[in-house]
C-alpha cells in the first residue's frame, strides 16, 4: 500500500510540472519511474482509501487513467443504498470502466443513515460537496480539468449527483469550513433510478425517516420533502442524463418523469432512457445495460468537453 501510495504522489507531482511547463525533462524522467513502478504499462491505476476529508467515512477510491498530456475529465461515482447502506466498493467496476476510457474516476465513501443525529440529512449531500471540492482542489495533481468534473450515481447515488448538478452554495455544516470558497457544483450528472420522494406507501418508509430525520419525532411530509433537488432545478443546472426501469418498484420511474420535466422547463440540457426493468437494472438485458451504460460515457465525455455555452469543444485529452 504504501508503495502504491508513494507512486500516486509522485505522479501528482509530475502532473503539476507538466501543468506549470516547468522542468519537463525531470517531468519525463518521473514518469518513466512511474511507469516501471506500475509494470511499465500504460494503464489505469488505483488507490484505495485516499482520505478526502476528516471523517473515517471521508474516503475515495480512485482510478486513474493513462497517463496523458492534457488535464483529463473526471467522474464522482456515489454508490446507492437507501442513505443508509452501501459502499464505495460497490462501484469499483464503474470506477474502472471509467479511468479505461480515460476518465479520472473516484467513488465516494459518506456518512451514512443511521438513526445519529450527526448522520442525518443532508449529511450525506455535505460528504458528497466535500468530495468535489476535494477532486478539484486537487486537481493539477491528479491531472483532471477542475471544470470538467461530473457525478455518476445509482439510486440514493442518483439523487445525490442531481443535487450537485443542482446546487451551487455549500450547504451550512462545520464541514463547510473545509476547502472553502471552492465550488461544489459539477459539470454534469448521471441519475440511474434516482429515489426523490419519499412516501408513506413505500415500503421501510418509516425506518428510513426514522434514519435520515432522526430528530423529528413524526414522520412528516414537510421534512422528507427536503431529499428533493427537483424543486431547486433552475436554468443554471447542469446537464442531466437520467436512466429508469419500467418495472422499478423502489423508485418509481413517475419519480424520474417529475425530474425530466422540471429540467425540461427550466431548458437544461438532459436525456432520458427508459429501460425494460426494475431497480439497479434487475431483469434488464445485459445488452439493454450495456447500451445505456455506453450512453452514459458518451455523455460524460460530450459534456466534458463543452463549454459554458453548450458548444464542443476539442480539448479532449491525449496520451502522452
Amino acid at each position: 500500500m504504501r508503495t502504491e501510495m508513494l507512486t500516486f504522489w509522485i505522479r501528482s507531482a509530475v502532473f503539476r510540472l507538466i501543468r506549470a511547463r516547468v522542468g519537463f525533462a525531470i517531468a519525463a524522467a518521473a514518469l518513466i519511474f512511474v511507469a516501471l513502478a506500475s509494470g511499465g504499462k500504460s494503464r489505469s491505476e488505483e488507490f484505495l482509501n485516499v482520505a478526502y476529508g476528516p471523517r473515517e467515512q471521508h474516503r475515495l477510491d480512485l482510478c486513474l487513467p493513462a497517463p496523458s498530456a492534457t488535464p483529463t475529465a473526471a467522474v464522482l461515482l456515489i454508490h446507492g443504498g437507501g442513505w443508509s447502506g452501501g459502499d464505495k466498493s460497490d462501484m469499483a467496476w464503474h470506477c474502472r470502466y471509467f479511468a479505461a476510457h480515460g476518465v479520472l474516476a473516484a467513488s465516494a465513501g459518506y456518512r451514512l443513515a443511521d438513526g445519529r443525529p450527526e448522520n442525518g440529512w443532508p449529511a450525506q449531500l455535505i460528504d458528497v460537496q466535500l468530495a468535489v471540492r476535494w477532486l478539484r482542489a486537487n486537481s493539477d495533481g491528479l491531472n483532471i480539468n477542475p471544470a470538467r468534473i461530473c457525478a455518476y450515481g445509482h439510486s440514493a447515488g442518483g439523487q445525490l449527483a442531481v443535487w450537485l448538478a443542482v446546487e451551487s452554495r455549500i450547504f451550512p455544516d462545520a464541514l463547510a469550513r473545509e476547502l472553502a470558497g471552492i465550488s461544489p457544483k459539477v459539470s454534469c450528472a448521471v441519475d440511474n433510478f434516482g429515489l426523490f420522494q419519499l412516501t408513506p406507501d413505500m415500503p421501510g418508509y418509516k425506518l428510513l425517516f426514522s434514519r435520515l430525520f432522526p430528530r423529528e419525532s413524526e414522520a412528516s411530509l414537510s421534512n422528507a420533502a427536503t431529499l428533493s433537488p427537483v424543486a431547486s432545478v433552475r436554468a443554471a443546472t447542469s446537464p442531466i442524463f437520467i436512466s429508469h426501469g419500467t418495472r422499478d418498484r423502489l423508485a418509481p420511474l413517475s419519480q424520474s418523469l417529475m425530474l425530466f420535466h422540471a429540467l425540461n422547463r427550466c431548458r437544461v440540457r438532459s436525456f432520458l432512457s427508459v429501460f425494460e426493468g426494475g431497480h439497479e437494472f434487475w431483469g434488464a438485458s445485459p445488452d439493454t445495460k450495456s447500451k445505456i451504460l455506453a450512453q452514459e460515457l458518451d455523455f460524460v465525455l460530450d459534456q466534458a468537453w463543452r463549454d459554458r455555452a453548450g458548444r464542443s469543444t476539442n480539448e479532449r485529452s491525449s496520451p502522452l
